[in-house]
């Protein structure tokens, strides 16, 4: 979906493909101590966040339960889909995470509020240009000629080799 000024317009899916071990490291880099930093209200923090990487478990969503014998880490559910709904896919999700449970407070005990979502960079250009960013797959509905234009508009074309 394409959020546009308020309305939103079905263009159809895509699949992304990855060289793996270019995107981890990449990653990486990104958040790396140094590298990253959190701030709030003005205030520069250390960067708390980690990255969790795992293939999507697809599993009946109706019987599934993961805390059978003890309770899992909690970034596990991240990493769960509905087998009957889901189960032609073959999702890597990356996720972020921070050690602690509950709240984050600053030195003067100044709670941080963080928003639902967490927004980080990533240069699709450069992910074409150096390999990071393999190919993009159309789904059965994609509008194609769309596609193209805002590839081509974002200056973030596949190379082809």
């Amino acid at each position: 979906m394409l959020q546009v000024h308020g309305r939103t317009l079905a263009r159809g899916n895509v699949g992304l493909v990855f060289d793996f071990d270019s995107l981890r490291a990449t990653l990486n880099r990104k958040l790396e101590s140094g590298a990253a930093a959190l701030e709030f209200n003005g205030i520069r923090c250390r960067q708390i966040f980690d990255l969790n990487y795992g293939i999507v478990d697809y599993v009946d969503w109706a019987s599934h339960r993961a805390n059978e014998t003890r309770l899992p880490n909690p970034i596990m559910y991240t990493y769960l889909k509905d087998r009957g709904r889901f189960a032609e896919e073959r999702e890597l999700r990356i996720s972020l995470s921070a050690l602690g449970i509950g709240k984050f407070v600053l030195d003067d005990r100044t709670e941080i509020a963080f928003p639902q979502h967490l927004h980080l960079d990533f240069d699709f250009r450069t992910a074409f240009a150096n390999g990071t960013l393999r190919e993009v797959i159309c789904g059965p509905r994609c509008d194609v000629d769309f596609l193209s234009a805002e590839l081509r508009r974002l200056g973030a074309e596949p190379v082809t080799p």
